[in-house]
């Protein structure tokens, strides 16, 4: 059916994933990074589906722009309520997060808590929950046929609305959501030893900015192409600053390692204050880092402001 899509689509068979930590993802990212960069609108990942038991859509991977695009798709199809694991781990083949590139889904239904509980099953990162996952009882009795059928539907729909809207789907500010009650924690665990202000006003402006850019978005005449373009061509730009601080540590062209990153990583610092003494050398180490980094921040955002500002233009 590629007639039929506006856009072109990808499919990826990850080789790597556990026993190389990401290798062909990460190898991917690093082999078309210029490429990615420049078209790549999102990374639809997928992992562990139709599953025996996984009735439910909790601890749904999305970054918190394609969050409501999402949980829409997921209600739609199914008929239920889709939960967020909130803050998208550095795990499951999501390697283009340096790239600066929106991710969703990765892992999709699992089995309800509350049976879980009643099987008494420990916490696994994949087979909807199933504890056979990476063992060597991980065979076909665990897939479930009706739940493939579900979870491969929700999979289509989800790609279809990616690839055909007008508009990619993702509102950036509630991106900023999410950093902005990042950085009020950061505030909270530096107390007096360190003002976030600067940051916060940055976060203030764009998110003011971002909203005449979605009013303006949500105007243009469905035809009008050009204009589509343009705001496309400025969301991608969007991703590549917030995706990237929101989520890395190392820099556009380098990779975190696979484990948990925190919320703007370069800012996480902040909870070290607490436990730091006034005239402790760690607590000046601390200060002069964050002063760095929020002056990376406040770039950053300023950037992603300009950006907005620019397609805008003299609307």
């Amino acid at each position: 059916h590629r007639t039929e899509l506006d856009r072109t689509l990808r499919v990826a068979w990850w080789s790597g994933h556990s026993h190389g930590r990401y290798a062909g993802s990460t190898w991917y990212a690093d082999t078309h990074a210029s490429d990615v960069i420049e078209h790549c609108v999102a990374h639809v990942n997928c992992d562990s589906p139709g599953c025996r038991w996984a009735t439910v859509y909790e601890d749904v991977s999305w970054m918190s722009e394609a969050g409501e695009f999402v949980q829409s798709v997921i209600r739609d199809l199914t008929g239920l309520r889709a939960t967020s694991e909130g803050h998208v781990l550095r795990a499951g083949d999501c390697s283009f997060n340096n790239l600066g590139v929106t991710t969703y889904l990765m892992l999709s239904s699992t089995m309800p808590q509350d049976l879980l509980e009643e099987k008494g099953y420990h916490p696994v990162g994949g087979c909807g929950g199933n504890i056979a996952w990476h063992t060597e009882d991980d065979t076909l009795e665990i897939a479930d046929k009706v739940n493939l059928l579900r979870d491969m539907r929700v999979y289509a729909a989800t790609l279809l609305r990616t690839l055909n809207a007008p508009i990619a789907p993702f509102d950036y500010r509630a991106t900023l959501d999410e950093l902005s009650a990042v950085l009020w924690e950061y505030q909270q665990a530096a107390a007096s030893a360190f003002d976030f202000a600067a940051s916060v006003q940055a976060l203030e402006k764009l998110r003011r900015t971002l909203d005449f850019f979605y009013a303006m978005s949500s105007n243009i005449d469905a035809q009008d192409t050009a204009e589509l373009a343009k705001v496309n061509a400025a969301q991608r730009a969007l991703a590549r600053v917030l995706v990237n601080l929101g989520y890395t540590r190392d820099g556009r062209f380098r990779h975190d390692p696979a484990r948990a990153v925190p919320a703007l990583p370069d800012l996480a610092p902040a909870r070290q204050l607490a436990t730091a003494t006034v005239n402790d050398d760690e607590r000046h180490l601390l200060q002069t880092h964050l002063t760095r980094a929020q002056n990376h921040v406040v770039w950053e955002l300023n950037r992603a402001r300009e950006i907005a500002e620019r397609t805008l233009g003299g609307r």
